[in-house]
């Protein structure tokens, strides 16, 4: 067997005739260098996985995100047939005090789910959140802010996505 010893330094082997040398030296690194190959791709692979599963989470996340929005913005019809039921009912009204306790439960659940209620006078008018219905003269407000809501707008504070846009009446400036 002719095998070139191919490490002559590091080789352990006693024999004086490297190039003839039978000792396996040349298997030996082979052997290593398929090791090292072997080591490459499975540091690959779990690259490969780790960066499927941050991709995964993301997606996760973002489909969570929106079928959030998806359902709140279905359920704000009520929510406003329920303040329009409050600003309806008698003052001292049982009625009026039940409605409110129902606002303030569906307030709380909206802010667990990072959902977040915008649009008051006084505000500057931003067109990335507000839908202009009218304008208006006010001595009240100043030029470009919201002098009146009609519907409040909703938004998930996480990623900042509009649910419904608050319509809105602003001062002509």
């Amino acid at each position: 067997m002719n095998n070139k010893c191919s490490n002559e330094e590091k080789c352990n082997c006693e024999c004086e005739d490297k190039v003839n040398c039978e000792c396996g030296c040349e298997e030996q690194a082979e052997q290593k260098t398929e090791a090292v190959g072997s080591d490459d791709k499975f540091l690959r692979l779990a690259a490969d996985f780790e960066n499927f599963k941050k991709r995964t989470k993301v997606e996760k996340e973002a489909l969570y995100g929106l079928s959030v929005c998806e359902t709140v913005g279905k359920l704000l019809p009520i929510f406003d047939d329920l303040e329009r039921a409050l600003a309806a009912a008698d003052e001292d009204s049982a009625v009026k005090k039940g409605v409110e306790q129902v606002l303030i439960k569906a307030d709380s659940v909206l802010k667990s789910m990072n959902i977040e209620a915008f649009g008051a006078p006084g505000e500057e008018f931003d067109a990335n959140y507000h839908e202009a219905v009218m304008q208006t003269a006010s001595d009240e407000y100043k030029g470009g802010q919201i002098a009146s809501v009609f519907q409040k707008g909703y938004k998930m504070t996480t990623n900042d996505k509009v649910i419904r846009y608050a319509k809105v009446s602003v001062v002509a400036e």
